[in-house]
């Protein structure tokens, strides 16, 4: 019996609308807006909505749809990722462009229970009005078009209502007045403090190089994902960050979709790459001349690599043109002292051979310097001769023209790290 592929789940509105309206969040407002976005969800459980449409389909105000939104992802029940429309019409999350409505995921996947434990945890420092009964002075009572309930008279009420409504039919509304202080969610849960780095909330160490190495992580939530991440030990943190690097590459190579963060975590995803450590940090670049720029263009000449890119600037100082290049490695007494050794043609330098004790001090020295492995160079040890050189191999007058891999150095020994120079390769020459 053939079997085929399962193809992957795919959600679907009716799905979305069910999880959104089994949540109990104790909060009206931002329920109803939650319920919306089910109506925009694709199969993947995104939504490309704007805050004016959402504020359209619920005849709220957009401040209103945009705090609701935001306790919503601090809660861990949405992820919004920023978005960009390019010259091209093309919607990206890099920056390029104009920006546009950011890209909404439902977090279906997640715990309930956890939802409904964080919004509820919130209610204590930020209580809703929308949970309190409906003020009768607001409520449009069926069939009195223009009059409301709570008017002796049956007029319309002159009273200033007590609060704002945004959910009534056929009211224009101001928008929300904003609290006094942000609701503040369970520790660390206030991803807007996460995102900007406020003082309140203190991330270990390695947290932010793991969430931005982690694949996907622009649609997920942050909170669920730190949540774990603070119940690990340094060292494990530390673990995690760079195997998100290795995770991002083999997903990438057998065009997997990551899981969330922070299932990825609490199932210790990061023990499967074992042995990824930390990559080196590389210095920052910074603007060489002079003998320096004469160092680093004689050790690339030795080492077989392409010189630097070289600009020239004209001071009006002193009237001269001077040449520097970027540069970002250290260089130190050894890699100066390079240039004096040298001199502007490479053909009377020393060649040193593959597999010598001078070759390999020439290669860790290159690897100090570079901070690369450098391999040597094909060395002709006698001019193109065609007439011998140049005809078929089967030819009995053929001959391979003599050659070794290698260096040219200008100097036998590379230079001691203090400056100094060695004859014979003791010391401190490689």
């Amino acid at each position: 019996m053939l079997t085929t592929k399962r193809r992957a789940r795919r959600i679907a509105a009716d799905e979305a609308h069910a999880w959104a309206r089994n949540l109990r969040l104790r909060n009206t407002v931002a329920k109803f807006i939650l319920c919306d976005l089910t109506q925009y969800v694709d199969g993947d459980g995104f939504c490309f909505v704007s805050i004016p449409t959402i504020a359209e389909d619920t005849e709220l105000s957009t401040s209103t749809v945009r705090s609701r939104l935001a306790w919503l992802e601090g809660i861990g029940v949405i992820a919004r990722s920023a978005q960009w429309i390019d010259e091209y019409g093309h919607r990206n999350s890099k920056g390029t462009g104009r920006r546009t409505s950011d890209l909404i995921r439902l977090m279906i996947d997640l715990d309930e229970n956890g939802i409904e434990e964080r919004a509820a945890a919130t209610r204590d420092s930020a209580r809703s009005n929308d949970d309190s009964d409906p003020d009768p002075v607001n409520v449009t009572v069926a069939g009195l078009e223009g009059q409301t309930a709570g008017s002796p008279s049956g007029r319309p009420s002159l009273r200033p209502s007590s609060r704002p409504s945004d959910s009534v039919q056929g009211l224009i509304s101001e928008p929300e007045p904003e609290p006094e202080s942000p609701p503040k969610g369970p520790p660390p849960g206030d991803l807007n403090a996460l995102e900007s780095g406020s003082d309140e909330v203190k991330e270990p160490e390695h947290f932010g190089e793991f969430w931005r190495a982690y694949p996907g992580h622009e649609v997920m939530s942050r909170y669920r994902a730190l949540e774990i991440f603070v119940t690990m030990t340094p060292a494990e943190q530390q673990h995690a960050r760079v195997a998100a690097l290795a995770h991002a590459e083999a997903l990438k190579k057998y065009e997997r979709r990551p899981k969330d963060a922070f299932k990825w975590l609490a199932e210790k995803g990061w023990q499967e790459y074992p042995n990824t450590k930390i990559p080196d940090v590389r210095p920052q670049r910074r603007m060489i001349r002079g003998d320096e720029l004469a160092a680093v263009t004689v050790a690339l000449k030795t080492a077989g690599l392409r010189p630097p890119s070289v600009f020239t600037s004209f001071s009006e100082a002193n009237g001269r043109h001077t040449e520097s290049a970027f540069w970002g490695q250290p260089i130190g007494p050894d890699l100066l002292l390079l240039a004096s050794l040298a001199n502007a043609e490479t053909t009377g330098w020393e060649i040193v051979e593959e597999g010598s004790g001078q070759f390999a001090a020439w290669c860790k020295r290159f690897r100090a310097w570079f901070g690369v492995d450098v391999r040597g160079d094909r060395i002709w040890l006698e001019p193109y001769n065609p007439a011998v050189h140049g005809l078929d191999g089967s030819d009995p007058n053929f001959r391979p023209r003599k050659s070794v891999i290698g260096f040219r150095v200008p100097w036998p020994w590379p230079p001691r790290k203090d400056g100094t120079i060695s004859k014979t390769g003791e010391g401190d020459a490689t």
